[in-house]
């Protein structure tokens, strides 16, 4: 089992959509957030989106702009699909192996072996044919009591060499690195002619971008951390917002009492005005809490997906995303951050609507936030629980003095969750 600590690993919620929560059936990948939900789910999002011709991103929120055949034109998540195929395969494998049939027959005849290089499961018949054809004589081929000794679970994730996409039936050779695009030796001499166009040996490319793409991972963890750590103060702001709604009420109604005769009648109303102040501000701190939450949720699916495709996928699902991939994390690396802001906890204390009937021991107005030297505290009391007391002083000093509140435990840190290998997966869905 992988550590829990470990960023790199895959968890099992990897491979489930969040809209069904479900293991993904048909995936899509949405451009450029990198999001990838079951095809039907996106399907019944779109039934719902206005305005019609856009798709909003069940997770960042970000619109997704469809073309007339909507939800099908979307890209097909094949790195995705190929680790549930290949966990759902290990399954059958290690469960009921005589439910496994031939990919090549339609006889139903049950699987006795699978071919690396093919990716398909034969039986005895397709396989001695299989093996008589010059084309495939010289493939791989694992019985399935060799796949069921767990030893060869890598090879169960090979698939045949991709077809362009531009020339039916010719098979990827290059990577266009100018272009960022896999292509065969017809577009190497027709649409991406060097010296116009670049190209690249796909194992070479594959091994650069990788590189390049592990560089822009380190840098996005480092804003992982940044909107956690944001999330965990936004997260303890509110009752330091709720002490000062209620710090201020009481001044109110201290001041009030000394007031009495002038100003009993302006008490409710001043209460009301304030707790609609700090409603208003208790909804920007949501607002802000949210968006910090949304760009941690995003960022961090985005960086395991980086994570998972560097480290599972294959040259030619590596570099069939690379440019998505790298466009993305460069957005997310080189997105500017600001710190949460104290005056998010803000509740103003206005007697304006008194002074026409005041003429003399006019209360000034009060400011009820929390200093900066709090906010550092919150910020680095992740295992602590905090104390409220002493945090809620008004920004003027006071000669008439208080009772300190009582001290309010903040909701636990949640450590960020990390996952397991793919092995690890099939393990777990197994039950074993």
């Amino acid at each position: 089992m992988a550590a829990a600590d470990d960023p790199t690993e895959i968890g099992v919620d990897f491979l489930q959509c969040t809209i069904c929560h479900d293991t993904f059936k048909e995936p899509k990948i949405l451009i450029p957030c990198l999001h990838t939900f079951c095809k039907i789910c996106l399907k019944e999002c779109v039934a719902t989106e206005e305005p019609v011709g856009y798709l909003s991103c069940p997770i960042c929120r970000q619109e997704v702009q469809l073309t007339q055949n909507g939800v099908e034109r979307l890209r097909d998540n094949s790195f995705v699909a190929s680790l549930v195929a290949a966990v759902q395969d290990h399954i059958k494998i290690g469960e009921n192996p005589m439910q496994i049939l031939c990919s090549r027959c339609d006889a139903g005849a049950v699987a006795a072996c699978r071919c690396v290089e093919c990716a398909e499961f034969l039986c005895q018949g397709c396989e001695s044919a299989h093996r008589r054809l010059k084309s495939t004589n010289g493939h791989t081929r694992l019985t399935i009591d060799e796949l069921q000794t767990g030893q060869h679970d890598d090879k169960l994730r090979r698939k045949k060499t991709p077809q362009c996409e531009v020339h039916p039936g010719k098979t990827v050779r290059l990577f266009c690195t100018t272009c960022q695009v896999l292509i065969c030796r017809v577009c190497a001499g027709t649409n991406h002619q060097e010296p116009t166009h670049q190209h690249a040996e796909l194992g070479q490319a594959a091994a650069e971008r990788k590189k390049l793409i592990k560089d822009l991972i380190k840098r996005c963890q480092r804003q992982v951390h940044n909107l956690h750590k944001h999330e965990k103060i936004l997260s303890k702001m509110e009752p330091y917002l709720e002490q000062n709604e209620e710090k201020a009420k009481s001044e109110v109604t201290k001041n009030m009492k000394r007031l009495i005769d002038i100003i009993q009648q302006e008490e409710t109303v001043m209460h009301n005005a304030i707790t609609q102040a700090a409603e208003q501000q208790r909804k920007k701190l949501q607002d802000k809490l949210d968006v910090k939450q949304t760009s941690l949720a995003s960022t961090k699916t985005t960086c395991d997906f980086a994570t998972a495709l560097a480290r599972e996928g294959d040259i030619f699902e590596l570099l069939t995303f690379s440019k998505d991939i790298e466009q993305r994390l460069r957005s997310i690396a080189e997105q500017s951050s600001t710190d949460p802001d104290a005056d998010l906890t803000k509740v103003a204390v206005q007697y304006d609507s008194l002074k026409l009937q005041l003429k003399s021991e006019f209360p000034k107005n009060a400011k009820y936030r929390m200093s900066h030297k709090e906010l550092k505290e919150i910020a680095g009391s992740s295992d602590k629980s905090v104390t409220t007391a002493g945090l809620l002083e008004p920004m003027r000093q006071r000669s008439r003095s208080w009772s300190p509140p009582v001290a309010v435990r903040p909701p636990e840190d949640l450590p960020l969750q990390h996952g397991q290998s793919v092995a690890d997966i099939v393990w777990h869905l197994m039950g074993r």
